[in-house]
């Protein structure tokens, strides 16, 4: 049986691009070589196509981990009035994050949960209390342990969105003050969006870190202006 090469110029049969690439002749029948679509422009399309429908599945598997399944069906009718225009912001990499506090029950997560629904960028969620313990078991656990939570507090300075909810209902130590400020710095400085929730707004919530155990208030007024300086503030 012999087979042929040869170029044959036709039509991309999803765009209509004129396309001369290498045919085959096979038994009498004509093989076009590759995909049905024959040109570069369609290919392109079907790669950013693929990479957008990979990056939505990352997405929705990252929100069902790790958002926490009572804000997950969040709806705007758990917000307040107030807070209804920060559950439709929508940040843009490299501009500030957003701020919002109030006191408890007024929708600062739900509207937190909205927003990053909205957003649908690489993110990361977690309360202040986890970040809190997460900073402690990088310092004082040993081995494996030490080393994932390390891992994954270093994770938190480059990942585009940061959430920290209810970021200042924790006790907070010389330590931990320390390592907040650490991060905060490093994504205000990268122009990395970092969001929080706290019953307090400012001037109260650098009170309340600076009521921490060793923690000065020097420390709590730095780690205030980075959190209110670089964020659109709500209160609810």
């Amino acid at each position: 049986m012999e087979t042929q090469s040869m170029t044959r110029t036709a039509p991309c049969p999803i765009c209509g691009t004129a396309v001369t690439r290498e045919a085959v002749i096979f038994l009498g029948r004509e093989l076009l070589a590759g995909l049905a679509c024959l040109c570069q422009a369609c290919d392109d399309k079907r790669a950013l196509e693929e990479a957008t429908a990979k990056a939505a599945k990352s997405f929705r598997d990252a929100w069902e981990k790790i958002v926490p399944p009572a804000y997950q069906c969040a709806q705007i009718e758990s917000v307040s009035q107030r807070l209804r225009q920060a559950a439709s912001w929508l940040p843009k990499v490299g501009e500030t994050g957003l701020g919002i506090h109030g006191p408890s029950g007024c929708g600062k997560t739900h509207c937190m949960a909205l927003m990053v629904l909205s957003a649908a960028i690489p993110f990361r969620w977690l309360t202040g209390a986890a970040l809190r313990a997460l900073a402690l078991n990088a310092a004082m656990l040993d081995g494996a342990d030490r080393d994932d939570a390390r891992k994954t507090l270093a994770g938190l300075r480059n990942v585009p969105l940061l959430v920290i909810d209810d970021l200042a209902e924790v006790k907070f130590t010389e330590a931990f003050a320390e390592k907040l400020f650490e991060l905060l710095e490093h994504r205000n400085t990268s122009l990395l969006l970092t969001c929080w929730t706290a019953q307090h707004g400012p001037g109260r919530l650098a009170a309340k870190i600076a009521a921490g155990k060793g923690v000065d208030q020097g420390t709590a007024d730095a780690i205030e202006r980075r959190l209110v300086q670089h964020s659109v503030i709500f209160e609810g």
